[in-house]
């Protein structure tokens, strides 16, 4: 918070010392030029009165009368004339009293009240409402633009943690499916098979710290996601005595490769979820590939009777389909479904 405060500050102090700046140069600049063509300048606290009234009838105009009367609906615009109006009579009225006082001070100016007089002075202040007017709109502009990059930061920063809560949401349907068949599993082993209990408990941990490990927020490595991809599989062929027919092919160039976690290995624990992996004539197929271009997954797998059900609606595949959207979009495709007897998956992701 105090850095924002101070940030703001600093942005007040710049801007306000670029206003100087700008009027400084302006004003010598009007100075210089009617002191040459008049062949004499006149006394400093004259100009300071002067362009004290200009300067402030450009801001009075671009920071309270445009915003004022801008502000309202379309019905209340017949009100900018009459603030114009009121502005100029003030201007005028200001001027003449300032020429008066000059005047009565010094001994100079002392300019007659004729049309003259009233139609230079009359432009004079038309002159520096049209300034006013170019600035309302300049600082309305950016104001505007502020606002729109600060709403697509807002927007920017709810996608990403609604992608943080979706890849959490995926983990957490991964997680407790696995962790209920594994410890059932484990208290069966402990028993029965205590020379695959201790192999269970390494795997399992090994699993776990992975899904807990901030360090896979976002990305992580080709070949972290492949070593967990060999745990689950080696998890289930404990429970299942090795009996499972499914087949892991990787051909990896580069295993430090990031990807987004929780894809590859969703669609491995699908194959347990919902593949019938007891038939040998048919074994389950997985095949990881990756180079210098991209990255490939397919699978191919006999479904179980159960997940052929029409209301299963395949929602973790249409999950992964909107996450690969967002990170990869135009770099990937993704194709699933039913091929003769196999449910067979394919995914490609071009770096």
């Amino acid at each position: 918070m105090q850095e924002i405060l101070y940030n703001r500050q600093v942005f007040k102090i710049r801007h306000g010392r670029l206003h100087l700046l700008c009027w400084a140069i302006f004003i010598f600049y009007e100075v210089v030029i009617t002191g040459v063509l008049l062949g004499h300048f006149r006394p400093l606290p004259t100009y300071i009165l002067f362009y004290s009234i200009n300067v402030s009838l450009f801001y009075l105009h671009a920071l309270i009368v445009l915003p004022f009367g801008l502000a309202h609906s379309v019905k209340s615009l017949w009100r900018i004339p009459l603030l114009l109006m009121g502005e100029l009579a003030v201007y005028i009225l200001l001027i003449t009293l300032s020429e008066k006082v000059v005047y009565l001070f010094t001994g100079l100016g002392g300019r007659p009240l004729d049309w003259k007089f009233v139609a230079g002075t009359v432009w004079r202040g038309i002159y520096f409402m049209l300034y006013g007017t170019g600035y309302y709109f300049l600082i309305s502009y950016l104001d505007n633009k502020t606002k729109v990059h600060a709403e697509e930061l807002r927007v920017e920063k709810l996608n990403s943690e609604l992608l943080r809560t979706e890849k959490d949401f995926l983990r957490a349907q991964i997680n407790p499916h696995l962790l209920f068949n594994t410890l059932s599993f484990i208290r069966f082993a402990a028993k029965k098979q205590p020379e695959a209990f201790e192999d269970a408990i390494m795997t399992l941990s090994e699993i776990m710290s992975f899904s807990l490990d901030e360090k896979n927020s976002e990305f992580l490595v080709l070949g972290e996601e492949i070593k967990q991809i060999r745990n689950v599989i080696k998890l289930n062929q404990l429970r299942f005595n090795n009996r499972l027919q499914i087949s892991l092919e990787t051909t990896i160039s580069d295993e430090y490769i990031p990807i987004i976690p929780i894809v590859l290995i969703t669609l491995t624990e699908n194959i347990f979820k919902h593949g019938d992996l007891l038939d040998g004539d048919n074994p389950a197929i997985i095949r990881i590939c990756s180079d210098a271009e991209g990255l490939s997954f397919f699978s191919s797998n006999i479904p179980s009777f159960s997940s052929l059900h029409p209301e299963k609606g395949h929602q973790g595949l249409k999950n992964i389909a909107s996450r690969l959207a967002i990170y990869y979009p135009d770099r990937h495709e993704l194709s699933y479904g039913l091929n003769n007897r196999l449910f067979v998956v394919n995914l490609s992701i071009r770096y």
